[in-house]
C-alpha cells in the first residue's frame, strides 16, 4: 500500500511516458508531498466517489486511484479535454502502467463537431 511506483518514479526522475511509449518531461505541478496528502486523505475519508477536473499527466489521479484501490472500493471520475492531445495520453498511460485502469474505465472522447471536447475516465473498485 502507498503511492504507486509509477508515480514515485515520475516525480523522482521528472520523466513520464506518453501513449506511444516515448519518455517526455514531467510538467506536473503536484509535488510528492501533495500526492501523499491526497492519498492519505482518500484513505482516511474513504469516499465512494471522487471527481477530478483536469487530468494532465495523471499525477493526482494516480494518488487518488491508488488510495481507492487500497480502500477496496470507490469510483474516480476525471475529465480533461486535453489529455489525448496536449498531454499525449500520459495520464492514461500512467494509470495503465500502475495497473489502476480496469476494463470498465475505458476513456471516451465525446465529440462536438470535429473537435474532441472532453476525455472522461473512471475507475471503479469493488
Amino acid at each position: 500500500m502507498g503511492l504507486p511506483e509509477v508515480l514515485l518514479d515520475a516525480l523522482d526522475s521528472g520523466v513520464a511516458v506518453n501513449r506511444d511509449g516515448v519518455e517526455t518531461p514531467l510538467q506536473a505541478n503536484v509535488t510528492l508531498a501533495d500526492a501523499q496528502r491526497l492519498y492519505d486523505l482518500v484513505r482516511a475519508r474513504r469516499p465512494e466517489v471522487t471527481i477530478e477536473l483536469g487530468f494532465a499527466e495523471g499525477t493526482s489521479a494516480l494518488a487518488i486511484a491508488q488510495a481507492l484501490e487500497d480502500n477496496g472500493y470507490g469510483t474516480h471520475h476525471v475529465v480533461d479535454p486535453f489529455e489525448n492531445s496536449y498531454f499525449e495520453g500520459v495520464g492514461l498511460t500512467s494509470l495503465n502502467r500502475a495497473g489502476l485502469r480496469n476494463p470498465g474505465g475505458v476513456p471516451r472522447g465525446l465529440r462536438r463537431g470535429s473537435r474532441s471536447v472532453v476525455t472522461a475516465y473512471f475507475l471503479r473498485v469493488h
